[in-house]
């Protein structure tokens, strides 16, 4: 995870945009139950602004002797501006661990922990000022289980609320 946090930062000095750092609490969404998320803006071209998301959510189930389910989804986003108003797309994945009840016999009876990767896309309205300040996210964002023989699809939404910093304005000659 760091080593993607390395790079998308790194990608945004490379290009030179004046990139924009949000974080948001999603309710929700890509995560399940709920996440605390950080997006980077790396390029922008006039009405489009393209970067990434990572984000992190745990729950625990009241069950004794399970642990802490961790949530963390990574997602490339795009987002096309009308003004404040955005349209925002994405696609990426769900790292999740978690505990599931073993029942397969007396000798293997308990929780045992499980890891899954699975893939998700972001299809939204976005409110966002370009100077930075209030978000407001409404998502639809669907999960793929990589089940065998077949893969599931399951229907998923979300709604967040964030923050935009203000945007650098340092110009490239300053690298």
């Amino acid at each position: 995870m760091f080593l993607l946090a390395a790079v998308f930062i790194g990608a945004a000095h490379l290009s030179h945009a004046q990139s924009k750092l949000s974080t948001y609490l999603e309710l929700a969404g890509s995560a399940g139950i709920y996440s605390l998320n950080a997006d980077y803006i790396m390029i922008e071209l006039d009405k489009i602004r393209v970067g990434g998301r990572l984000g992190i959510g745990m729950f625990k189930e009241g069950y004794e002797g399970s642990g802490m389910d961790i949530y963390m989804p990574v997602s490339a986003i795009a987002l096309y501006a009308f003004e404040a108003h955005n349209i925002e797309i994405g696609i990426g994945f769900n790292l999740i661990s978690y505990s599931i009840r073993s029942v397969v016999d007396a000798e293997d009876r308990g929780f045992k922990r499980k890891t899954e990767l699975l893939g998700n896309y972001v299809v939204g309205y976005r409110y966002q000022e370009t100077e930075g300040g209030l978000i407001f996210r409404v998502s639809y964002t669907p999960f793929f289980y990589n089940d065998e023989p077949f893969g599931r699809y399951e229907h998923w939404g979300g709604i967040s609320v964030g923050y935009a910093f203000k945007s650098n304005k340092t110009s490239a000659a300053s690298y």
